[in-house]
This record gives C-alpha cells, structure tokens and sequence, in this order.
C-alpha cells in the first residue's frame, strides 16, 4: 500500500507539472500571437513588457537580425542560434539564457510575416514558477505521506476488526458447544456476506449432529430395551430350572432357551441395521399380519414360564406391517405385563 501511495504521488506530481508547463505554454503562444499581430502593421523597437521580469520577447526579420524587443532583452543577440527550419510554431526548452543562464526557459517561434519579409516572433519564459508549485507540492506529498499511511493503516484495521469481530464471536461459540449438548448454535451475524453463509452452513451441520446423536441416544435406549426382555425371559427359565430340576423339564427348557437366543440374535441383527440405516429407509417392507397368532405365540410363552396365571381373550385380526416388529412389540408389552403381574396376566385383542 505504501508502495502504491508514493507511486500515486509521483505520477500525480508529474502530471500537475505538465499540466503547468502546458498552461505557460498557451500563455506564451497567446503572447506571441499578440506581438506579431502588431508588427504585421508595423512595430517599433520597444515592446511592452510583462509583469514577470523573467519573460521577453524578440521579433526578427528575415535575415534573423532583432528588429523589436522588450526592455530586459534590448540589444542583444536572439535568444535562439537559428530559427526553426519549418515555419510554424515551435515550443522549446531553453537552458541558457540571456536573463538567466542557470534557469530553464520555455521558448514559443511564432512564424509572422513582416512588410519586409518572412519573419518570428520569439516568446521566452522562465520555468521557476513551474518548478517551485512542483517542488512544494513533492515536498507537501513527502510530508504528509507518512500522515496518509497512518490514517489509511488505522482505518483498514478498523475495518478488518469490525468485519473479524463477527468471526471472532462464532469462534467462541463454537468453543463452547460440547458433545453433550448440540442444542446450541452459532450467532448469526447482521450483514448477507460470506460470513453469514458460512454461520448458516455451520448451523446446519450442527442440525444434523445433533439429530444423529439424538439418533444414537434412541438407539441406545431402544437396544437396552430391546435386550432387556429376552434376558429377563432366559434368567427366569434358569432359575425356575435351578429351583426345582425334579419339575424342569430339561428339553422344553433348553428349547426355550434356544429360541430365546435366537430371538435375541434376530434383534440385535435389527438393531445393527438400524443403526446402520437412514431415516428415510425402512427396515422391512409391510405385509399381512395376523396378529391374533402373534398374541396367542406370546400367551402360550408367558404360560410355559409358569408363576402367572395368563388368560386370553382375541379376536381375529389382520393388519399391515412387519410381522418381526409386531411380534417383538408384543414380546415386550407380555414381558412387563408379567414383571409387574403379581398372580395374573390378561391378555385381551379387540378390532
């Protein structure tokens, strides 16, 4: 930036100077066109001076002899050796002069023709006012560009703060959200930029983490639950074995046994697809299901356990669905029907 700044600064410093050196020019041509204006009618040799004492004019005639000129530059020889080699106007530098040999001049030939002949008009200024306005307005930009850098270094830190302040914000709350609790979500900041796209995009990601561990949580639930049935099933048919092997019959237990094992791979096969699968997937396409077979299933289960006295009362009933869910439903409403039952359990299906 500073680079670019004193870039700026000198191209603006180069470009105020020739607008200068322009305008002396126009200045001069003006001068020029006046004095020959005169001496077409005829001239004497005193020109009328100007203000600036470090200005002159000449006229010549053909043979490049001064016939006419200002006061400062009277009886001396033209300014230039020789005249241009073309006849029209002609703007030069001058760098030593009769006024001022160690000052740089700008000098105008106007062609003019004189009642003699073919002759020019010679307007000479000097360039000290045009290298003073450049040297002071240099010397202004070398002073006050270490003021500008200042002032443009504060205002681009304040502007990154102010645009890093939202960032800063969503760092600390982003910090602060924990695994444990995804409920909360990253400020939105005022501004539609980048910025707020980027908190969006964010907020949205932290939607689906937290869906997913609310997920994970169900699924943990669910498979305790799930699990819970068919143990307490299996420890109640070991006791009953270990409290009295004289009534157990050993074939029907272990069968028992066997089919609850079963039952507890099918579910945790299920519940590993579960936890494997989408939302939008479902487990098992609906079918017909009887259900009043899947009741009197899980009465005559609840029966063999023995300890309840187990009634049951159905209706025949079909319904659609996944006839593994609707059985492991069941499972469990039979299951804490029984824990809780103190002598009996009635199990009733209506349509």
């Amino acid at each position: 930036m500073a680079l670019t700044l004193v870039v700026s600064a000198i191209a603006l410093a180069a470009l105020v100077r020739q607008s200068l050196v322009a305008g002396l020019d126009d200045a001069l041509i003006s001068r020029a066109e006046s004095v020959a204006a005169q001496a077409r009618t005829g001239t004497s040799p005193d020109i009328p001076g100007t203000p600036r004492q470090d200005s002159l004019v000449q006229v010549l005639d053909a043979n490049g002899t001064v016939i006419a000129s200002t006061a400062n530059i009277k009886g001396d020889d033209p300014v230039m050796p020789s005249p241009p080699a073309v006849r029209r106007t002609t703007v030069s530098t001058l760098n030593d002069s009769p006024l001022d040999s160690t000052a740089s001049f700008r000098v105008v030939a106007y062609p003019v023709e004189l009642a003699s002949g073919p002759g020019w008009v010679y307007a000479v200024a000097s360039t000290t006012t045009v290298e003073a306005a450049t040297t002071s307005l240099v010397t202004l930009f070398w002073l006050g560009l270490p003021l500008i850098l200042v002032v443009v270094a504060i205002t681009v830190w304040y502007a990154v703060t102010s645009a890093l302040r939202p960032v800063e914000r969503i760092r600390r709350r982003a910090a602060a959200i924990e695994a444990s609790d995804l409920s909360q979500r990253l400020p939105m900041p005022p501004t539609h930029d980048e910025i707020a796209a980027l908190t969006s995009t964010m907020n949205e990601m932290l939607d689906r983490l937290e869906t997913a561990s609310d997920r994970q949580r169900q699924f943990i639930g669910d498979a305790s639950h799930e699990l819970r049935s068919p143990l307490a099933g299996l420890r109640a048919q070991v006791e009953v074995a270990l409290q009295h092997p004289e009534k157990t019959d050993l074939e029907h237990t272990l069968t028992t046994v066997r089919d609850e094992v079963g039952r507890m791979t099918t579910l945790t096969e299920d519940l590993l697809f579960l936890a494997q699968s989408t939302e939008s997937s479902p487990m098992t396409l609906p079918a017909p299901v009887d259900l009043d077979d899947l009741v009197l299933d899980e009465v005559r289960r609840l029966r063999n356990l023995g300890g309840r006295d187990v009634s049951a009362h159905t209706q025949a009933a079909r319904v659609e669905g996944s006839a593994r869910d609707l059985s492991r439903l069941l499972r469990n409403l039979a299951d804490n029907a029984y824990e809780h039952a103190h002598n009996a359990v009635a199990i009733d299906l209506n349509t």
